[in-house]
């Protein structure tokens, strides 16, 4: 899953991508990008070359997974490590034809990786071990154009009106090959001049909330949590545009963080129930913390109000406020 990418205004080396879900692509035939309102008959605001990740394209050299000799299910001993980056998913594919996305938590170099819970199915030697992701590199003309910028507050087009940034101001389209047949794809951009950050670490959690790491399941008490925090993230900007907010038009880091502590805390306890840990009043309690924080925070936030990146205070709405 994608969400929409923030392309950083003037960083003419910026990349934007598109993680293939069909399988490994043998070529990209186009990409395209587009004002959003706009038809993809519309002239592109540019078209870039779209190139398949060389790296990782490799194989198994020992078994893997269920009813292999390995003694941690979690272990995918690989020809070569080269390119992978910790934290991705690839596709690793089975001659039966089984397939699974194992989220890399470790990595060997040039022996093997490890996957953040335990593989599901079987591998053989020579079985293969794929990246599926297609990239692009921004127009250097466009990206330096501060009439390309995404406005926070709106903007008028000629196709309509959109009332805030939340939408995002650009779609690219992908039209590539995947074991001779062709597909399309879109992602959704914005160009902005800071993309949406935080700064949150695992004990910052555990620090506002004690027991943060204890009420981890296994497969996440290895990393302390951290592919938490990134849900969180994920599920603090998805909050925000809900309410019209832009993400990434906000201007107090601590409120930010302070929306991503909490918001961990909640998934974490959401995950607990799930696994019978915890009751449902932990989880409550947690949404209720977070919630609230919200609600007093964006009452009193400053956004971004101009492309250059001025501010403004949030206006109070009855849709922020109880």
């Amino acid at each position: 899953m994608i969400d929409s990418l923030d392309l950083r205004f003037s960083d003419t080396a910026a990349t934007f991508y598109y993680d293939a879900p069909e399988g490994r692509p043998s070529s990209v035939t186009s990409v395209d990008v587009f004002l959003d309102l706009e038809d993809d008959t519309a002239t592109a605001q540019f078209s870039p070359t779209g190139t398949v990740e060389t790296n990782p394209n490799t194989t198994l050299d020992a078994t893997a997974g269920v009813d292999s000799l390995q003694t941690d299910l979690t272990k995918i001993p690989l020809t070569a490590t080269t390119g992978i980056v910790r934290g991705r998913r690839y596709l690793l594919t089975a001659a039966s034809g089984a397939i699974e996305w194992p989220e890399i938590e470790r990595i060997v170099s040039a022996d093997a990786v490890y996957a953040r819970s335990p593989l599901l199915n079987t591998y053989a030697s020579a079985d293969t071990f794929q990246s599926t992701r297609m990239s692009a590199t921004v127009d250097a003309t466009w990206v330096a154009d501060t009439n390309k910028l995404s406005q926070p507050m709106g903007y008028e087009l000629a196709g309509g009106y959109v009332p805030s940034g939340v939408q995002p101001r650009y779609r690219a389209r992908w039209i590539y090959v995947v074991s001779g047949t062709s597909y399309t794809a879109y992602t959704f951009l914005d160009l902005v001049r800071q993309p949406f950050r935080h700064s949150v670490l695992p004990p910052d959690v555990d620090a506002f909330s004690a027991g943060f790491f204890d009420r981890l399941g296994p497969d996440d008490r290895r990393n302390q949590g951290e592919r938490v925090i990134t849900e969180a993230a994920r599920q603090v900007k998805e909050d925000l545009r809900t309410r019209g907010i832009v993400d990434w038009g906000q201007r107090n880091s601590d409120f930010l963080n302070g929306l991503v502590v909490r918001k961990a805390v909640y998934v974490g306890a959401a995950a607990a129930f799930q696994n019978g840990a915890v009751d449902d009043r932990w989880m409550t309690f947690a949404d209720k913390t977070y919630q609230s924080y919200l609600d007093r925070t964006l009452a009193v936030s400053t956004t971004q109000a101009t492309a250059g990146g001025a501010a403004t205070e949030t206006p109070d709405a009855s849709l922020w406020t109880r």
